[in-house]
């Protein structure tokens, strides 16, 4: 009979305890996958699935609110900088236009 290469086996091993998160997340809370569940829901699972492996990309999901949401980074353009950009660019809604709206922005220009 021949001997299966312990590397392989923990490899084999690792690659099914992924594929049971993936399943418990689509079983229990209907999500395409496991890094889509917000944190909480993430420590719920390894909280009632302690063999269950963690993993560093497992901090929280992409979906959640942003903390800082008041950050000008998530600031929505103002009408006025919307009208400026109107003004100076031929087509309102590119690339272009949005990047020089919002860069006038956080200068305070308008």
């Amino acid at each position: 009979m021949a001997k299966i290469n312990p590397k392989t086996a923990k490899a084999m091993y690792k690659a099914g305890m992924e594929a049971n998160k993936e399943k418990i997340a689509q079983d229990k809370y209907g999500e395409f996958g496991f890094d889509t569940l917000t944190y909480d829901q993430q420590q719920e699972v390894y909280k009632n699935y302690p063999k269950l492996p963690k993993s560093k990309k497992d901090i929280a999901s992409d979906f959640e609110t942003p903390a800082n949401i008041e950050s000008p980074l998530y600031a929505k353009l103002t009408a006025k900088c919307k009208a400026a950009a109107r003004r100076k660019f031929d087509v309102y809604p590119s690339a272009y236009a949005k990047m020089w709206a919002s860069k006038q922005q956080k200068k305070g220009k308008c």
